[in-house]
């Protein structure tokens, strides 16, 4: 899945399904503590999410680039996350009928 920033268009990170799960594990803890003005952060591998000062901004972080994210956007995000989550499963279980027919496609338009 990828995420970006509206300020700064260059600025994207693309999450594998393992950095989604966590994320979707840890959204629900972060607004929490965001609301209570608490400190929390997860991490997995190069995907790093926590709360940034008192200003209840968190950032997404994976490798070296960030995205920063309001405590409205982070709500948001948790409310729609069983979207996401929904189209990850339909995208993961529809790929081996997409492979099948594109290598149907390529054979068809490849034989004389």
């Amino acid at each position: 899945m990828e995420f970006g920033a509206v300020r700064n268009e260059s600025t994207f990170l693309i999450l594998n399904d393992q950095q989604l799960k966590t994320m979707t594990e840890s959204l629900p803890r972060m607004c929490d503590t965001m609301c209570d003005n608490e400190q929390y952060g997860c991490k997995d591998g190069d995907f790093k999410l926590n709360k940034k000062g008192s200003f209840k901004v968190a950032r997404l972080y994976l490798d070296k680039q960030y995205i920063s994210l309001r405590l409205v956007g982070l709500q948001y995000l948790f409310k729609m996350f069983h979207v996401f989550q929904n189209q990850l499963n339909m995208y993961t279980l529809s790929l081996p009928d997409v492979l099948s027919y594109v290598i149907v496609a390529l054979i068809s338009t490849t034989s004389f």
